[in-house]
């Protein structure tokens, strides 16, 4: 019994931005904001609080009375939130601060809640940047201290398997990101 939940939608935006079709500056609408955090903070309570009401009910499945595990996605962002990600990184920082009074939660259910913080990965979305920006795409690659690339999926995909097989692992955020640390702009 697995739930890995990889919610995410956002609109960017500084708190405050100069508008030159105003002539003044401007802030990023709250309206903004609450959409981020209904599509990242919001959806991974509602899809983990469901599964976890699911596992809840069933046969243990080890000695431990383990009944299944939770692995939210958050994002390295949430730690190095850069220019204009108020909304994004504000809200993968609410999952990282749900895991682990979740797993408290859970723990007389006996579900473990994880989350792992993936830095820049080769996901569809990232790698068309290649397309219609080919410096950029060179760029991020190498702004990854090593290796000098893009996670890969099979790469995430290892980590939740550890997390599923590794019934000691609970309450943590796991950062995955080539030791990269994320610049402000």
């Amino acid at each position: 019994r697995i739930v890995v939940h990889c919610a995410v939608v956002s609109g960017g935006g500084k708190t405050v931005r100069w508008d030159k079709e105003k002539g003044g500056y401007a802030r990023t609408p709250t309206e903004q904001i609450a959409r981020s955090a209904e599509g990242i903070f919001t959806a991974s309570y509602r899809v983990a609080s469901i599964g976890a009401l699911g596992m809840a009910g069933a046969e243990p499945l080890n000695d431990d009375g383990e009944r299944g595990v939770i692995i939210m996605t958050s994002s390295a962002a949430s730690q190095d939130g850069q220019i204009g990600q108020v909304a994004y990184g504000g809200g993968k920082g609410a999952v990282n601060s749900m895991v682990l009074p979740m797993a408290r939660d859970l723990m007389d259910v006996g579900v473990r809640v994880n989350a792992i913080l993936p830095g820049i990965f080769g996901t569809p979305p990232m790698l068309s940047v290649k397309d219609y920006n080919p410096a950029i795409f060179e760029g991020l690659n190498k702004s990854v201290p090593f290796p000098k690339r893009l996670g890969k999926p099979e790469e995430f995909g290892s980590l939740v398997l550890e997390l599923v097989r590794n019934t000691y692992m609970n309450g943590q955020l796991w950062r995955i990101d080539g030791a990269i640390r994320m610049p402000p702009k």
